[in-house]
């Protein structure tokens, strides 16, 4: 499963993003560490999401749920939630939670190629090629369009619009999602669903 890392550009340098690679140790104090910094700041959707993200990554999926509610819940508008909660359910085996997710984040960001992407190959998994050739074209357009947005001008960061600069997506919350690889992984979806 290819995965694209996920990190709010808010908090780049405060929180670094969780890793599979990283021994139950360390995602035990890194858990621990964004603990100490709700006490502080309890209101933080992108404290409460990356308490989530390492939650899930431990196994903890009822913390992971309690958490990812609680970024909901501060943050309803920010597509980020969601479609983390979608790759979280879906590597848990909830379909419909997967689905549901990933659907409310398309739409709160319709522009966001990796969303699209996403959910090509969820309809891909269930033998559904004519939505899934869609999704992917779809994300492929998105993603052009993205990118186009971000050669616009350097000085785009500055808008709340969605853009593609230097392999990483950023949407209108200024969440930035890797997309380094993903024109290469929609051509291969393609070459495959087309055989």
């Amino acid at each position: 499963m290819l995965t694209y890392p996920l990190i709010s550009a808010e908090c780049l340098e405060r929180a670094p993003e969780p890793s599979k690679s990283k021994s139950q140790t360390d995602v035990q104090a890194e858990i621990h560490e964004l603990l100490s910094k709700l006490q502080t700041n309890p209101n933080s959707s992108f404290l409460h999401n990356q308490l989530a993200i390492l939650y899930g990554d431990s196994g903890n999926f009822s913390g992971f749920v309690k958490e990812m509610n609680t970024a909901i819940k501060l943050q309803p508008k920010d597509p980020i939630n969601y479609f983390q909660a979608s790759l979280t359910y879906g590597q848990n085996g909830q379909q419909e939670k997967q689905v549901a997710m990933l659907e409310k984040a398309i739409a709160l960001d319709s522009n966001n190629p990796v969303f699209r992407f996403e959910r090509a190959r969820i309809y891909e998994s269930k033998g559904r090629p004519d939505r899934a050739k869609k999704n992917y074209l779809d994300a492929k357009q998105l993603l052009a369009a993205a990118v186009e947005r971000g050669n616009v001008s350097t000085a785009d960061h500055v808008l709340r619009d969605s853009r593609a600069v230097k392999g990483t997506y950023f949407d209108s919350f200024n969440n930035a999602y890797t997309v380094e690889h993903l024109e290469a992984d929609i051509e291969k979806a393609l070459a495959r669903i087309s055989k």
